[in-house]
């Protein structure tokens, strides 16, 4: 997590510097919002001490399918 959340953090100051995200590829600039939440997802379960959290992300690559989602199919 640590190193998510360093490198998370780097993205930003380079997106203060640079002038935003807007350079970057739709196909980046989705996975990196995918990313965010994801960790802001992992983040949230650590800190409460849980497995689970709201519309959780279970995939990066499949992020619009929900855990309840993904039990049915």
């Amino acid at each position: 997590m640590r190193f998510v959340s360093r490198d998370l953090r780097i993205i930003a100051e380079l997106a203060e510097t640079t002038g935003g995200l807007t350079q970057l590829p739709r196909r980046m600039y989705k996975e990196l919002l995918v990313i965010q939440e994801l960790y802001r997802q992992q983040q949230a379960m650590y800190d409460k001490r849980t497995h689970s959290v709201p519309d959780r992300i279970v995939s990066k690559e499949r992020s619009f399918l929900k855990k309840w989602k993904i039990r049915k199919l």
